[in-house]
């Protein structure tokens, strides 16, 4: 009994992080809290912190990135539905205009 609860505690958790960006955020920034670069690892190879940071920065900036594209995209798809709209509405009115004449 006990193991299936802990195997469908474990399938859940894997199912969550899979599925969550918040939860994998709040996951990475645990795990860097409690078991990345410590203050006592920092101050033993500030280097190898200061290279970690770099990498950190890039990828951040890279996710950044990419993120602002798929947003910019996004904003480019709205604005074209929202003259589509636009037009489809002016039309209608127009079409009704002629039906109450």
């Amino acid at each position: 009994m006990v193991k299936v609860v802990l195997a469908m505690v474990v399938i859940g958790s894997c199912v969550l992080l899979a599925n969550s960006p918040a939860c994998r955020a709040l996951v990475a920034r645990g795990y860097e809290q409690f078991g990345g670069w410590t203050e006592a690892a920092r101050n033993v190879d500030p280097a190898g912190y200061v290279e970690y940071v770099r990498g950190q920065l890039r990828k951040d900036l890279a996710d950044m990135r990419d993120s602002h594209s798929q947003l910019q995209a996004e904003q480019e798809r709205l604005d074209t539905l929202l003259e589509t709209r636009q037009r489809q509405h002016t039309d209608a009115s127009r079409m009704l205009e002629s039906f109450r004449a």
